[in-house]
């Protein structure tokens, strides 16, 4: 397990963006955390055939030949490959907000707050992928102290993701956690929720997370 941590370290820089997918010189799928971790995404493998096209060897024994096949050599040597080729489905945490709202009550202010997770998805696969109904109970919004933040609403732009199409989906959850102490904000998503196979970890590091003083929540 330690060399194929090394081939990642080795495959990406130090400046990679948060949720990164690559595949390891073993030819296994892992997503790259921007806080310092890393989840294998599945036990399928991926090579290259002769003709130049990404090939995904799944487990129970079946190959299929995916639908973006502009890997390059260097990439097929070095192990590295781009999301869009590594994977038919790409989740990505594009952004994350705290809003928070000043409620003047007597002579004391307090503060009402909420976390926006912002997921982009892009359909990579040949095929339309389905959002499970209802989606909510199947996300889980925490902090990288273990703090839960109870989600409270789902917007979604639509329920089936045409081949190569991209669509946002927007997740409000209740509260925040105090900046000091906090590295990252991650949201849970269980396996089958947005087409994935298997449950995904996304994050953000609390560098990258916007803060905003609103009027209305």
């Amino acid at each position: 397990m330690q060399s194929v941590v090394g081939a990642l370290i080795l495959s990406v820089s130090a400046a990679a963006a948060a949720d990164e997918i690559v595949i390891s010189d073993d030819g296994r799928q892992i997503q790259l955390n921007g806080d310092g971790t890393w989840v294998q995404l599945s036990r399928d493998r991926f090579a290259t055939n002769g003709a130049g096209q990404r090939i995904r060897m799944k487990a129970d024994g079946t190959w299929t030949v995916l639908s973006s096949s502009n890997a390059t050599a260097d990439e097929s040597r070095t192990g590295y490959t781009p999301i869009e080729v590594a994977s038919e489905l790409t989740l990505h945490l594009a952004k994350v907000e705290i809003l928070r709202r000043k409620i003047k009550r007597a002579k004391a202010i307090h503060a009402q707050t909420r976390t926006i997770y912002y997921i982009e998805i892009l359909n990579d696969s040949s095929r339309s992928i389905d959002i499970a109904q209802p989606l909510k109970p199947m996300l889980a919004a925490r902090s990288s102290t273990g703090g839960e933040f109870e989600i409270v609403a789902v917007d979604v732009e639509r329920l089936t993701i045409a081949p190569k199409e991209r669509v946002q989906i927007r997740v409000e959850a209740e509260g925040a956690p105090q900046w000091f102490g906090v590295k990252y904000m991650q949201l849970d998503v269980a396996a089958g929720a947005l087409g994935n196979a298997q449950r995904r970890v996304l994050s953000k590091s609390m560098d990258e997370v916007e803060k905003r003083v609103v009027e209305q929540l």
